[in-house]
């Protein structure tokens, strides 16, 4: 990913500590705001930006593009994580992961990441990164478990004090439809996601159980029956 202070999620250096952007916004230092949100939630192809306070910073996330013409089994990590920043320094942004496949599946054990680096003393976090999955059928049992959770920084250790809106961001999740959350053992399967539909506006559904997850349903006007 992109190195400390730079990318286009980077913090401005004017407001020195905060982490950089991505699919989630920067968390702010005790200077200012972090970095801004960027890049394409269904085709997510950017690395992470870089926290500020040069090059202590924590770099962004990197970029990894997975095409399966047939079956991609999950059963480990993959990760675009950023870095976490030296001290004063923001977090860097979480990168890309965009994986084409066939069939989707996978274990618990499986698990796409794409989480934000921790800020420094007084900086702030990196914001979560861009996952995308484009399968054609889902497998029977898929199980693979998805992050974009933000770093953690200044701008989260109080927000009572210091207002909820200086907290890093959570990153995004495209998937091509409802399928997964309605079909998968919903526990644990989403870390702090806002999750979009890439090829429905409208979604009928019977039951929704979405215990011990952390996501948000982010699809722009979204009609849920």
């Amino acid at each position: 990913g992109y190195p400390g202070s730079q990318g286009p999620g980077a913090a401005s250096l004017t407001a020195r500590y905060g982490g950089g952007g991505y699919g989630g916004k920067g968390g702010w230092g005790d200077q200012g705001p972090g970095g801004v949100t960027n890049g394409s939630v269904h085709q997510p192809m950017s690395p992470g930006s870089g926290g500020a306070n040069g090059s202590s910073g924590g770099a962004g996330g990197g970029v990894i593009w997975i095409q399966a013409s047939g079956t991609a089994d999950v059963k480990g990590v993959i990760t675009a994580r950023g870095n976490n920043g030296a001290t004063y320094s923001g977090g860097g942004s979480g990168g890309s992961i965009f994986l084409q496949c066939g069939v989707l599946t996978g274990t618990t054990n499986g698990l796409l990441t794409a989480a934000g680096g921790n800020g420094g003393a007084n900086a702030g976090g990196g914001g979560g990164g861009r996952i995308a999955v484009d399968y054609q059928v889902l497998g029977e049992n898929c199980a693979v478990r998805f992050s974009t959770a933000p770093g953690s920084g200044w701008g989260d250790s109080n927000p009572q004090a210091y207002g909820w809106f200086r907290g890093s961001g959570w990153g995004s999740l495209s998937l091509p439809d409802g399928t997964y959350v309605t079909t998968a053992p919903p526990s644990n399967r989403f870390d702090r996601v806002a999750l979009y539909f890439r090829d429905i506006s409208a979604w009928a559904i019977e039951s929704l159980n979405i215990e011990h997850n952390r996501l948000v349903f982010a699809t722009p006007d979204l009609q849920m029956t």
